[in-house]
């Protein structure tokens, strides 16, 4: 959520409380679902501080009085690649749009009241000014259907002022974005920020100012809201403090927030979303040089620039490249009899002659072992 400054301290809801037990319950007494539990227990164990954590009442979770996170966020917040192990799987700044994601479809309908003043137009301004930068996707305003999308933002009207969104997860934007209905009240420019910082949200952008939110909202504390074991990544090129307005994704907006890209929001979209040939920019991760749609120099590794993975996990996360099994998978060549190549270590019953350690004090050694294994 981004929230004015001092004047909006956390709009999300009454009902906000932090902090929950081993038990599932919070200070309050309330308990909570098991996956409720399992999204906090992530989000602490990837770093976050207990006091940057929140839930309301019906059990949606958030980070920093701002983003919503689900389970499968949280999870790869966390490298979680079940039946309890984990692996590091997708961060740089959050988790990224896929470029395999074309078109983002905002479904915008909730805006189409008469009595809702600036908030359509100010929409569409900060879908035109996403697509003015060219980026690997195009955000198209829809009224209800999801035709020809890749993905689809439903933008849907809340009380108070400021406004909640959530990281995306497995490649995909974060389907929701909730907009205070006071904002049809402010200056379109402001209105405009407000829904361009949400959607800033929901492809994958932290605050610039996390470490420090007293920048953006005011005087008083400067609650960090973590870095976490996802990182809050400096993106390369941009400045590694904030400044006031210096940014539509500083954590709070106020009456001079104009709804226009600052400079260093535009380097940050270029280069994480580098657009027109849907090859993510320049920078990602950066592979190891083979395409972004094959194997070919890439076994094991995870690319978050690639449109499919080659990684050991690409199964469970269904983006394996089709050549991944040819040329990743294939089985070990069998081991030429009667030498110790690929051999070496371990005792073999089933071969004529060994290359383990003791295979001298055996006499058995293969004729090569000592050129092969030492």
């Amino acid at each position: 959520m981004i929230k004015q400054a001092t004047l909006l301290m956390l709009v999300v809801a009454a009902g906000c409380y932090t902090g929950i037990e081993s038990d599932g319950e919070d200070a309050l007494g309330l308990e909570f679902d098991e996956e409720t539990q399992e999204i906090v227990q992530n989000l602490q164990a990837a770093g976050f501080p207990e006091g940057e954590i929140g839930i309301l009442e019906d059990g949606t979770v958030f980070v920093g009085g701002d983003t919503v996170v689900t389970l499968e966020a949280s999870r790869e917040m966390v490298a979680f690649e079940g039946e309890g192990e984990g692996r590091f799987r997708q961060y740089r700044t959050n988790n990224l749009v896929s470029p395999a994601i074309g078109t983002i479809c905002i479904d915008g309908s909730a805006f189409n009241g008469s009595n809702l003043g600036i908030l359509s137009p100010a929409l569409n301004g900060a879908i035109d000014n996403y697509n003015a930068q060219n980026l690997t996707f195009e955000m198209v305003r829809t009224n209800g259907s999801n035709a020809g999308c890749d993905a689809e933002i439903i933008v849907q009207l809340m009380g108070g002022g400021g406004g909640v969104a959530g990281f995306p997860s497995g490649g995909v934007p974060y389907g929701f974005v909730n907009i205070g209905i006071n904002s049809r009240n402010y200056p379109v420019g402001v209105t405009r920020h407000l829904i361009m910082h949400e959607l800033g949200h929901t492809i994958g952008f932290r605050h610039s100012d996390w470490y420090n939110r007293s920048i953006s909202c005011g005087p008083g504390p400067g609650n960090n809201e973590g870095v976490s074991g996802v990182g809050a990544v400096q993106i390369p090129g941009t400045p590694a403090t904030a400044v006031f307005n210096g940014s539509v994704m500083n954590a709070c907006f106020n009456g001079g927030s104009t709804g226009e890209w600052t400079g260093t929001d535009v380097v940050a979209l270029q280069e994480l979303y580098a657009g027109g040939g849907g090859d993510g920019g320049d920078g990602g991760d950066g592979g190891d040089g083979g395409s972004g749609d094959s194997c070919e120099d890439r076994c094991g590794n995870f690319d978050q620039s690639a449109s499919c993975q080659c990684d050991a996990q690409c199964e469970q996360f269904d983006d394996c490249c089709d050549d991944k099994a040819a040329l990743c998978d294939a089985p070990p060549p069998e081991p030429a009899p009667d030498s110790c190549v690929g051999r070496c270590g371990p005792f073999d019953a089933s071969q004529d002659c060994q290359c383990d350690a003791q295979c001298a004090n055996f006499g058995d050694c293969c004729a090569d072992k000592v050129q092969v294994c030492g």
